[in-house]
């Protein structure tokens, strides 16, 4: 899959840093509920008519229950999230049984492969859960299950308050809507920056809805730089290491997301909304692996042939990943831990007052995070 550096990179952020952080701390949340793309789905998409599925080897190779849905090898950036807080995995929502759903409080992951904001987006590799349908998904669960373990509405409201709710989505808006004009019109309809506008007003929308549904704490992230991605590299062929022209329509839309997070913030009472600034990052990382001492290996097809390839580089000690398979270089670890140390803080400052880090402590190419509130 051409995106399967960002779950290396985002992996990495939390297995290196924030689960040791939070490890001696207890449960810092009362739930986790997931929202997004293939990045975060656990098995949303099993069985569902779509190519974008991953219940097959060699994903989870590594994890201890075999194959998930997870597009992975092992565990997902949103399992060591969960972990990191001191809760159970979130179980994905379409594969979870009926008697799971009424007797677990810890959050669900409604993710879901090639999703986007926009409900077309991903439709020509067949069907997925935009983000119209995680919200609806939500709200039953609000209205059929989680009320299940309260005595009062205000224990609910309480509840869903300090629960933290986790969104990654977009990026397939650009790859598999924007970028394909064969399949999709919308880059007749739209010039780049209306399209920009176009997804951050919908994905404000949903935010808001969320919002009334119960939610107050927001981590959402930034579309990555996917102009250097593998997915995007192979069709257009650049003689430069990224499409700086895909780069531009996704900064685009970051740019306009960080306005749309601080008008939230303003009108929804109670709110916090923190914004992964994941875009600089992974474009300097990409851009520059080897400085990094980084080796990356993309699972591009699902073909069984190269997914042994894949598999063998594994066996052998190679730092790869395809997925979350990787053997951290110290460079890479030291650059985390300098800078990304403040995502759980944003999202719980109280507890994390002490924890965090000056940004003059960044080195090269930092995870910003910004809080509005």
């Amino acid at each position: 899959m051409g995106f399967s550096f960002m779950y290396f990179l985002l992996v990495c952020i939390f297995q290196c840093l924030f689960v040791p952080l939070v490890a001696s701390q207890g449960q810092l949340a009362p739930a986790l509920f997931i929202f997004g793309d293939s990045f975060f789905d656990s098995g949303n998409n099993n069985n569902r008519k779509t190519l974008a599925k991953a219940n097959y080897p060699p994903y989870g190779i590594d994890f201890p229950s075999g194959v998930t849905g997870r597009f992975s090898n092992g565990l997902i950036i949103t399992d060591y999230f969960a972990l990191s807080l001191g809760l159970q995995i979130s179980p994905p929502f379409l594969e979870t049984e009926e008697s799971v759903m009424k007797n677990f409080l810890e959050g669900f992951n409604y993710a879901s492969a090639s999703a986007g904001i926009l409900p077309e987006t991903g439709s020509a590799l067949g069907r997925n859960l935009c983000m119209k349908k995680q919200v609806k998904l939500f709200r039953k669960t609000v209205r059929d299950y989680i009320p299940l373990h309260f005595t009062s509405s205000k224990e609910l409201s309480n509840h869903l308050s300090k629960s933290i709710f986790a969104i990654l989505i977009g990026g397939n808006d650009y790859a598999n809507n924007y970028l394909q004009p064969q399949q999709y019109n919308s880059s007749s309809l739209y010039n780049p920056k209306q399209f920009g506008e176009l997804l951050v007003k919908e994905l404000g929308n949903h935010l808001k809805e969320l919002y009334y549904l119960g939610a107050r704490k927001f981590v959402v992230f930034e579309i990555a730089a996917i102009g250097c991605f593998p997915a995007i590299l192979n069709k257009v062929k650049p003689k430069t290491r990224c499409v700086e022209d895909t780069n531009k329509l996704v900064s685009i839309f970051n740019k306009k997301l960080a306005n749309e997070l601080n008008l939230l913030s303003t009108i929804l009472e109670g709110s916090t909304f923190t914004k992964a600034e994941s875009y600089e990052l992974t474009y300097n990382m990409l851009k520059h692996s080897a400085r990094y001492e980084i080796h990356v290996a993309w699972l591009e097809t699902m073909e069984l042939d190269h997914a042994s390839q894949i598999k063998g580089l594994a066996k052998t000690g190679t730092p790869i990943s395809f997925g979350t398979h990787f053997t951290p270089p110290k460079r890479y670890t030291r650059l985390l831990e300098a800078n990304v140390s403040m995502l759980l803080a944003f999202a719980l400052p109280s507890i994390f007052s002490n924890s965090l880090k000056s940004p003059d402590q960044a080195l090269d190419a930092p995870l910003k995070l910004s809080l509005t509130e």
